[in-house]
């Protein structure tokens, strides 16, 4: 049998400069403003999730200034393409030079910055094909409800996890792609919208939130993460929910698309995101003037990577293709994937040997990168025949691991995004050597269950999770509704006397609830959670 075997990059392309005359238009501060009404950005989720973890509400949540906007849209012959927070900035696009002057001159203006317009020429070789991969005979349930996914998925030791019934449940994955055709309708996608967990859409670059008409990389994407096809396909995370970002076009490269990548993980922080997926990355451009240099590959210099640090500042997990670059003349890493707090994967195949096109690190200041490596040699990935492809780059090997990264999750949902990141570092197998092709090497997903096992309690299922206990006072409750819910959540003394309540708001998904000063003496207490057709229990020894 014949399989198709397609290698996929956007990594490396050739471009042809065309001139556009936008500009960042950065400001001098910001307007002050209470942390309520910077709550009013975001939603329930994302509020949650960051006061579970601590994350405080800081200046870099404030939205940019309306006024300032105002006065520059009052110009005339500027329009105004965008804005970010984190960098208090905006994108104008301006007619002439006069009016990029009288922008200049404003004193609240702190720089202006070119954004220069890069089209890209369309790749040769890109699709290549492949003699047959030889078929094992399947010969286990396992290997039977994977399908063509078993190789990839138990390389990693993530089975164990999934048997658990671990499978990205209650986690929330952004995926940064260039398009998403057909994933409205294929079949491996069929579970993912019966539940109803595709929770939004969203083009950034043609600013709609139609993305299921655009290009096919984000599809095969996808389909490493939320596949699920018993005996065919079945993806790292079947049970996490996603948001599907376009930011990415496939028909041309510009560096807006590097804002494009920062709007879209600010939108991912104010919806509670706790994974982005990015199998994007950025290197050269036709322009020298524009071009990122091996020296830029330093964690500080480009917008995306320091927008991609700030995500993970804000708790959000960035999973990272490492590139395909490792043929060509330039063969190291791109942005965003020299982030310091960035998780970037490289290639293998299934018998664990390096693909040649997998980028090398380490970054510029000697950081190792790739952070780890997955299976981007010979993916299984859905095919737009409803049957499996088999796809080579990087652009793979990050979602299958931001997938099993959602599945851990899922079990330990009180570790955060950099912990998980270390856990899953430390179990794989060249932690002790680590190298530039491979980084730390091929991850253990059950091997970092147990490590976390010991520090956290497991997020099981049906149960209600409180940490720590014993308590000196503050509590952490963890619970997945299956819908949206009110509910109360109550403590009992061994008497049985009620000595707390509150009511609770529960989404669908995983929910996080934190109580500080308790007030109460040490003592045993019996915790009890209604969402109205469930009931949980738990008991809590104060100190």
């Amino acid at each position: 049998m014949k399989k198709i075997v397609l290698f996929v990059s956007f990594f490396n392309l050739i471009f042809i400069a065309q001139a556009q005359e936008k500009y960042w238009v950065y400001f001098t501060d910001k307007p002050t403003i209470s942390n309520e009404i910077i709550k009013e950005n975001f939603t329930q989720e994302g509020i949650e999730r960051r006061e579970f973890f601590n994350i405080p509400f800081d200046v870099k949540d404030i939205p940019v200034s309306r006024n300032y906007l105002q006065k520059l849209k009052s110009i005339g012959g500027v329009e105004q393409k965008g804005t970010s927070k984190w960098f208090n900035a905006a994108i104008f696009a301006v007619e002439d030079s006069e009016k990029l002057s009288q922008i200049e001159r404003f004193e609240f203006v702190k720089r202006v910055e070119k954004v220069s317009s890069l089209k890209r020429l369309k790749s040769a070789g890109n699709e290549k094909l492949k003699a047959d991969f030889s078929q094992n005979q399947i010969s286990n349930i396992a290997q039977e409800f994977y399908g063509e996914a078993y190789d990839q998925t138990n390389l990693i030791n993530l089975i164990p996890l999934h048997s658990e019934g671990f499978l990205g449940n209650g986690i929330k994955i952004g995926v940064f792609d260039a398009g998403f055709f057909g994933a409205d309708t294929l079949n491996c996608f069929k579970k993912l919208r019966d539940d109803n967990r595709i929770l939004g859409t969203y083009d950034l670059v043609d600013s709609d939130n139609a993305v299921y008409d655009k290009h096919t990389h984000g599809t095969y994407v996808l389909s490493c993460i939320s596949a699920f096809q018993e005996n065919l396909l079945v993806g790292t995370a079947p049970e996490a929910s996603v948001y599907l970002f376009r930011t990415e076009n496939g028909a041309s490269e510009t560096l807006i698309e590097e804002y494009n990548w920062v709007k879209a993980a600010e939108m991912a922080d104010s919806l509670g995101i706790h994974i982005i997926n990015s199998s994007l990355g950025y290197t050269f451009f036709d322009d020298s003037n524009d071009n990122h240099t091996y020296d830029d590959m330093d964690g500080n210099t480009t917008i995306i990577t320091r927008g991609a640090d700030i995500a993970a500042s804000k708790g959000i997990l960035v999973v990272n293709s490492a590139g395909n670059s490792g043929t060509q003349g330039w063969r190291y890493i791109g942005a965003p994937a020299d982030g310091d707090s960035v998780f970037s994967i490289g290639a293998i195949n299934t018998d664990g040997e390096v693909a040649d096109f997998s980028s090398y690190g380490p970054t510029v200041d000697g950081r190792i990168k790739p952070n780890i490596c997955g299976v981007g040699w010979g993916t299984a990935v859905c095919s737009f025949d409803n049957k499996v492809a088999f796809l080579n780059g990087t652009s793979f090997s990050s979602p299958l691991t931001a997938g099993a990264m959602a599945s851990l999750w899922s079990k330990f949902p009180l570790a955060n995004n950099i912990e998980l990141m270390r856990y899953v570092e430390k179990s794989a197998d060249r932690y002790l050597n680590p190298d530039d092709r491979c980084g730390y090497g091929i991850p253990d997903f059950g091997e970092a269950s147990t490590a976390l096992s010991s520090v956290y309690p497991s997020f099981e299922s049906g149960q209600l999770t409180v940490y720590p206990n014993p308590s000196e006072g503050e509590l952490n409750f963890g619970f997945v509704a299956d819908t949206q819910v009110t509910g109360s959540l109550e403590m009992f003394d061994l008497m049985g006397r009620l000595v707390y309540s509150a009511t609770v708001n529960a989404n669908q998904g995983t929910n996080y609830l934190k109580i500080e000063n308790l007030g109460l003496n040490a003592g045993l207490y019996q915790v009890r959670l209604n969402t109205g057709k469930k009931s949980y229990q738990k008991k809590v020894l104060i100190q």
